[in-house]
């Protein structure tokens, strides 16, 4: 693979440097860090809308409704994903990623496999409704389908924008979407007072992320291409990501699927919205390894292939602290959290929530240490690492659900994702990049501050004054300030000098006043 990128066509808008695009002369290092403030400014505005949604949807929608819609939502993340051609990753990845040919090559797959994957969604609809004993299936998933068709027209820009790390107008965006379709979401479910609300703005979001991701992302003219030689550059990458993403989607949705069958449609719901809580933190690590960290490794994997052992190690560092500490922190405010902004149907999320923060810690260590792999082109050792998650996974989850119920599916769950996160640091050492003591010792931090908790847990099920909600919350935020102690100074030390909220406010100062 060849470490100089082939020149931008025409077709395609010059940087101009605005926000979040790439200025000529820009380092790696410069866009790194500026794509990593972008998505530490505009996380804390995801996660309030998220919350906020939850909240007021909670009061005008009943448990069953979400249930239905965890189903309808895992059927139609898995025909989406089952034929994942990796063309992200690919255009990321890519020396070509940036030619004009390439990309319209790369949209013409998209749209093809849209089409035909809304067609699969109206096939499965039946069988799907009298596997699973809910009527509604039968409409609710070809409707819900055309979101994965609709997404079929995505353009390629939100792509090019995460490879050159020109992420500030994709996040505004993204983020504008966001606010918008929460606002209809919550006008339709007043109005509804049903799962349709759900169906309804996922289509809506679907449609405003094609239209004004046309409209307003720089990128190429997209039309019906078809490049032989990109074609087959994009099935050799992506025949591993298409087997990597299809078991990612089996280990990562197998619990709200296997879950349909084995409890009711009311705590498939309450499991849902304890998701909306325990997966912010997961979601945050996700985000910023699929656009922070895959493409600034890749492009160093471009220019310097042989110091990749400290760029990882010390990437997946600063990535890990910062999401076991935000996984420990909603489990030590979790209970009260449902408890106080909640009505009672909703309370159960609360011990939910503590139990999946395991889950949660496993994904992220399996999450940024599959990214680094796929930065090195290894698609491969991905998919039989996920491979390895799933048997795991489904295995010690229904294990877990027999013995112990719910608590004992969800520390299965994890348990899987664990396994698959070994398999690849394996072969990560194999490439001279070693993070499975890296992974150890934040695990064994993980495991103290846990414990912490657990004891806290344990007490609050007791009838002394430690089972109010205010005061279990106090002991779990204690818990939590000793486990930041501890990590912040290492944390400090690992951030950039200009990641330093003074430091990057000084530099603001002086671009200023330049």
């Amino acid at each position: 693979m060849s470490a100089i990128e082939p020149a931008v066509e025409p077709s395609v808008k010059p940087p101009i440097g605005q926000a979040g695009q790439t200025a000529p002369g820009d380092s790696l290092r410069k866009r790194a860090l500026r794509a990593s403030v972008w998505m530490l400014a505009a996380r804390p505005v995801g996660m309030s809308v998220q919350l906020v949604r939850s909240l007021i949807l909670t009061r005008l929608l009943f448990p069953e409704a979400f249930g239905l819609m965890a189903i309808v939502g895992a059927v139609t993340q898995a025909v989406n994903m089952c034929s994942d051609m990796g063309l992200g990753p690919s255009i990321i990845q890519n020396p070509r990623g940036k030619e004009e040919r390439f990309l319209c090559t790369a949209w013409t797959i998209q749209v093809l496999r849209g089409v035909v994957l809304w067609l699969l969604c109206v096939t499965l609809a039946w069988p799907l409704s009298w596997i699973y004993g809910e009527p509604m299936l039968k409409w609710l998933l070809p409707v819900a389908g055309l979101s994965v068709f609709i997404g079929g027209f995505n353009t390629t820009a939100w792509q090019t924008a995460n490879r050159d790390l020109a992420i500030g107008r994709v996040t505004l965006l993204a983020h504008g979407i966001d606010i918008t379709t929460t606002a209809i979401l919550i006008g339709i479910a007043w109005w509804l007072r049903s799962v349709w609300a759900l169906v309804i703005s996922s289509l809506v979001s679907g449609l405003l992320h094609v239209v004004l991701g046309h409209l307003i992302l720089p990128g190429v003219r997209h039309r019906f291409a078809w490049d032989r030689a990109a074609a087959r550059e994009l099935v050799g990458f992506g025949k591993w990501v298409f087997v990597s993403t299809l078991l990612t989607l089996l280990a990562m949705q197998s619990d709200k699927l296997m879950l349909g069958g084995l409890i009711t449609t009311k705590v498939l719901g309450i499991y849902s919205i304890a998701l909306v809580l325990a997966a912010l933190p997961r979601t945050l690590v996700q985000q910023f390894s699929g656009t922070v960290l895959f493409p600034a490794l890749s492009e160093r994997y471009r220019q310097d292939p042989r110091r990749m052992h400290v760029q990882v190690k010390r990437a997946r560092g600063v990535l890990l602290r910062i999401g076991l500490l935000l996984t420990l922190g909603a489990a030590a405010i979790g209970p009260a959290f449902f408890h106080y902004l909640y009505d009672p149907r909703y309370w159960a999320a609360g011990w939910m929530v503590q139990f999946l923060a395991f889950s949660m810690w496993m994904t992220m260590l399996n999450t940024t240490t599959g990214y680094s792999l796929l930065s090195l082109g290894d698609s491969r050792g991905v998919a039989i690492g996920n491979a390895v998650n799933v048997v795991v996974t489904v295995a010690a989850a229904l294990l877990g659900h027999f013995w112990f119920g719910l608590s004992g599916f969800i520390v299965g769950y994890g348990l899987g994702t664990g396994a698959g996160e070994v398999y690849q640091g394996v072969v990560l050492r194999r490439r001279g990049i070693g993070v499975l003591r890296q992974d150890l010792k934040f695990t064994c931090v993980a495991a103290a501050g846990g414990a912490g908790l657990l004891a806290v847990y344990l007490a609050e099920r007791g009838e002394n004054w430690t089972s109010m909600p205010w005061v279990s919350g106090v002991l779990g935020l204690a818990v939590w300030a000793v486990v930041a102690g501890v990590f912040w100074p290492s944390l400090r030390r690992e951030l950039p000098e200009r990641m330093h909220l003074s430091k990057w406010l000084g530099g603001r100062r002086k671009v200023a006043s330049a």
